[in-house]
């Protein structure tokens, strides 16, 4: 069993924040991620959607230009091009994160964490070991998922925002 000051659940942007303060002020601090370092936010939020806003209005922009004299070429929106640009932006950002992390001395455990008692947690690694660890002090910052109504039939062409976003080719048309 680790012992630690302070165990954060989610490393999202209330987890890593918190984690890196809390190690700041001189606790001892793990942070336990299920999935990825910045969370939904900088994963499959925030980030992406406001990089491809941005394409998109770039774009329209684009489009629009000769409007102020300006004669732009056949222009086409190369997708595949865009969401590479999205998924190393995002392993930066990520990377930028483990940085902060290592460079505040927090332990990084990927796992799920349950709650033994008011002091433990377990934490079911991706490699289905088990890691128990105790603390003074717990934060549960867990934040968010996606979520498709139950009463949407099961289908390939159905998706939540999080598919959404890893789509590699737009399709033909859309229906939000």
């Amino acid at each position: 069993m680790e012992h630690f000051d302070l165990v954060v659940i989610g490393a999202g942007p209330g987890g890593y924040p918190a984690a890196i303060r809390a190690a700041q002020l001189g606790l001892s601090v793990a942070l336990v991620e299920r999935e990825e370092l910045g969370g939904t936010c900088l994963n499959w939020g925030c980030i992406p959607t406001k990089l491809f806003i941005g394409a998109a209005e770039l774009f329209h922009s684009v489009q629009h230009a000769k409007t102020f004299g300006i004669k732009v070429g056949n222009m086409e929106l190369d997708y595949a091009t865009l969401a590479a640009h999205k998924e190393r932006t995002v392993t930066k950002l990520r990377g930028g994160v483990g940085t902060l992390l290592k460079s505040n001395g927090i332990r990084v455990i990927k796992g799920t964490a349950a709650f033994l008692n008011q002091e433990q947690v377990s934490v079911r690694q991706s490699d289905a070991t088990t890691l128990n660890l105790a603390a003074r002090r717990f934060i549960i910052a867990t934040g968010s998922t996606s979520f498709l109504p139950v009463s949407l039939p099961k289908h390939e062409r159905i998706f939540e925002s999080r598919g959404f976003l890893t789509l590699k080719s737009l399709p033909e048309r859309l229906l939000v």
